[in-house]
Parts: C-alpha cells; sequence; structure tokens
C-alpha cells in the first residue's frame, strides 16, 4: 500500500537553531497579508520568503515570488544558512501544547511519501480543491523542486507503533517554543533497521489526507509533468499520524449567518419538526453546548438569547435520503440540510461568501450578533478524524469548511527535495 521513504532533509545551519522561533513560520494557507509582513521583519533568513513570497506590481515571468523563492533557497544553501543531511532520515515531531485549557501532546513522523493517484486507494481525499490554489504552489513547486511544508496524513496504528520504533532510535536535533506557546520537538531517526522496520509496516497501510489537498494534487501533477520528460518526481513531504493519537484535535468550524433570510422566530418555526428547542440564557450558551457529549445538537445565538438545537432522530440519514449516508450523519451536513437551507441559505447563498462567515472560535459566534454585527450564529459539533476516515473510503467528499485540525504544523522544520 503506501510508500514511505527516507530522505535527504534540508534544515536550518544548527548554527541558526536558537533563533529558529524568528525564522518558522505557519503554513502559507493561514498567512494574512499582516503576518507575511511582520515575518519578513522578524529575520532576515525567515522562511516566509520560500513559503510566501512577497508578490509586486512589477513582477514578470523571470522575476516574481516563485523565482525569488528558488534564488534564496540556492543562495541560502551556498552560503550555509540552510544544510542537506547526508544521510536519509526519517524525522519525528512532538507538539505539545494547549487548547481551552488542556494540555496535548501530538506525536508524528515526517517521510518522503510515494505519490499516488486517488483511484489506487492508497491515498485518499475527503475534500475537493480549488483551481488558483492549486496553480500557486505548483509554480512554487516547479521553480523550487521542493516541498516547504507537509501534507497532514492520517493512518491507522492504534499503539502508535511506528512511531515509538523510530524513537527508540532518536537524536534530538532542536525543540523551540513558536509564537503561540506550542513546544516542537525535532528529531532525526538514520538506523537502517528501525527505517525499514516502519517502511515495512506502512506497506499494510491506507493513507488519509486530513490538510493539504491543494498541496498533494500539485505534488501528482507536478510528478506527472516529470515523467514525460523521463523524471521521477513521484514524492511528497507528508506529516503523518496515528487516527488515535491523543494530540489529534478536529476542531468545529461555526457559521455566523451575515445576512438574514428568515427571522429567528420562522427558523425555529420551521425546524420544529425535526428538532427540540431548547431556551438558554445568552450568558451560559457558550459553556452549556462545551459540555454537551450529543452529536446533533446546535448552539443558536441571538442579540438577546440562545437556542440549544437537538436533533430527534438519531440517524440524520433517515431524515436526509437523497444523500450519502456518509455524508448525512456529518453534523454540519445536519446544521446546512435541515438549519439553514429552511432558514433561506441554501447551496448557492453559501457558495456567494455573502451569508456566512466561519470562525473556530465559539466565542465570536456570541460577540458578532451581541456587537449587532450579525443577526444570528450557529454553533457547529466538530466531526471526528473517524468521520474524514468514512467520508474518504466511500469516495465522497466533505462539505466545504468541514474541518480543522489544529495546530497546523510549522513550515521550515525541514525541506523535502522532491528529486532526491
Amino acid at each position: 500500500m503506501a510508500g514511505i521513504f527516507s530522505f535527504r532533509g534540508i534544515y536550518y545551519n544548527p548554527e541558526l537553531f536558537s533563533q529558529l522561533p524568528y525564522l518558522v513560520t505557519p503554513p502559507y494557507d493561514i498567512i494574512s497579508p499582516e503576518e507575511q509582513e511582520k515575518y519578513y521583519n522578524d529575520h532576515e533568513y525567515n522562511f516566509i520568503r520560500l513559503e510566501l513570497g512577497k508578490t509586486f506590481p512589477d513582477d514578470t515571468p523571470e522575476n516574481n515570488r516563485y523565482t525569488r523563492a528558488k534564488s534564496y533557497l540556492n543562495n541560502w544553501l551556498s552560503e550555509g544558512i540552510l544544510v542537506r543531511e547526508e544521510t536519509p532520515a526519517l524525522y519525528l515531531l512532538e507538539e505539545i501544547f494547549s487548547w481551552e485549557g488542556q494540555s496535548y501532546v501530538r506525536k508524528s513522523i515526517f517521510a518522503s511519501v510515494q505519490v499516488e493517484p486517488y483511484e489506487k486507494g492508497v491515498i485518499l481525499p475527503h475534500e475537493n480543491t480549488l483551481p488558483k490554489a492549486k496553480e500557486d504552489r505548483l509554480n512554487l513547486l516547479r521553480e523550487t523542486r521542493v516541498n516547504t511544508s507537509p501534507i497532514m496524513a492520517l493512518y491507522d496504528d492504534s499503539q502508535n507503533q511506528a512511531f515509538n520504533i523510530l524513537k527508540e532510535k532518536a537524536s534530538l536535533m532542536f525543540e523551540l517554543t513558536d509564537e503561540g506557546g506550542r513546544v516542537n520537538k525535532f528529531y532525526k531517526v538514520v538506523d537502517p533497521e528501525a527505517l525499514l522496520k516502519v517502511q515495512n509496516y506502512f506497506k499494510d497501510q491506507k493513507l488519509f489526507i486530513a490538510d493539504g489537498h491543494h498541496r498533494y494534487d500539485t505534488a501528482l501533477t507536478y510528478a506527472r509533468e516529470m515523467e514525460k520528460k523521463g523524471v521521477n518526481a513521484y514524492r511528497v513531504l507528508m506529516q503523518l499520524i496515528p487516527f488515535a493519537d491523543p494530540g489529534l484535535l478536529v476542531l468545529p468550524t461555526h457559521r455566523i449567518v451575515l445576512k438574514a433570510q428568515s427571522s429567528p422566530v420562522e427558523i425555529l418555526e420551521k425546524i420544529l419538526a425535526y428538532f427540540t428547542i431548547v431556551e438558554v440564557p445568552l450568558k451560559e450558551i457558550l459553556n452549556r453546548f462545551a459540555t454537551l457529549k450529543e452529536r446533533y445538537v446546535f448552539g443558536m445565538c441571538l442579540k438577546d438569547k440562545a437556542y440549544l438545537l437537538y436533533l430527534k432522530e438519531n440517524d440524520p440519514a433517515r431524515v436526509l435520503p437523497e444523500l450519502p449516508e456518509v455524508i448525512a450523519r456529518l453534523p454540519v451536513t445536519v446544521l446546512h440540510e435541515l438549519i439553514l437551507k429552511p432558514a433561506g441559505i441554501g447551496e448557492k447563498e453559501t457558495l456567494s461568501g455573502e451569508y456566512l462567515k466561519y470562525t473556530r472560535n465559539a466565542q465570536d459566534c456570541l460577540t458578532e450578533v451581541v456587537e449587532g454585527k450579525a443577526p444570528y450564529s450557529f454553533l457547529v459539533p466538530a466531526p471526528t478524524a473517524e468521520d474524514v476516515a468514512n467520508v474518504a473510503l466511500s469516495g465522497n467528499k466533505m462539505p466545504q469548511k468541514s474541518t480543522y485540525f489544529y495546530p497546523k504544523p510549522l513550515s521550515g522544520l525541514v525541506i523535502h527535495p522532491v528529486h532526491d
């Protein structure tokens, strides 16, 4: 099944390890223009210049963010700012972080992974991609011929055997605390026996893309381009995490309604057939919602009151028979099909971007409504990693803004040369 390989990674010179907090960045797709500027100013060798370089009005095909990234990469290698590992290795990352007052440790393997077409059923997606985002990453890959950030993928390993085999032979490269307070411990493993054991372990595994669908599609497109030139480039950098890892967090993505198509009273009347509606004091809604164990209950926040909406049917597939069962059973599907659609916010309105705003912070749902910036909002239960696997195995795709795996791995820990 999955082919994983050690590789000669590129990383910052160990002499710069003490400055790593000022060198690494988040992945490109969550960096705002303001943050991009900040990272440029943090350090002259900040990874932003490779991961998400600036664009300028006078950019040309010969001089643009992608060609400049290539120049930075080559110059930093020649100057010794970046160095390349002499021996093929697998890398381990331990991330120690907090979320909502609780501490977590996430353990993962960084590996070079064989790129396979989706139809082979070895590497499975769970969401659709956007052409514009793929074009950006493809242009960067064509110029630099490296992966600057990993794709996050999940696999089945309830005892974390693969990680533990490697950890026994691992040497700590560096430890850094990033701007969010997360501690990142990065290890290297070069022991041939341990590498072979783990490589063989993954031969029986499927990999489920959690985050990085655009980068994977880009890797596949690039590999096919190179194949026509007689070059094998069917490799991509992945961060591999077991489904059962206690530090694997999937956060909910709540919905803030920007344009009301129906009044709150009308909405409650329309959904009464499907939901048990319980009024809750506004000041209690966030705590009440956070402690709920039910899978199909939603919070509705108004300016002066709130409601908990309990789905009466245990299996939403029974009331949404027109949808594939794995899709119908997602909480976000229930919200859109049985609450937002009756409220006048269907697929057209959702895709327009004018009616809904998305947030992972439940407090935003309350604040924006109370401050009059939105008429109402909905709190949504988080999906599970198993939801991702079930949808991927079925060949279906989850609705947009369904999953957010937290935290995102840093970019700049290790660079993966595709032409290794």
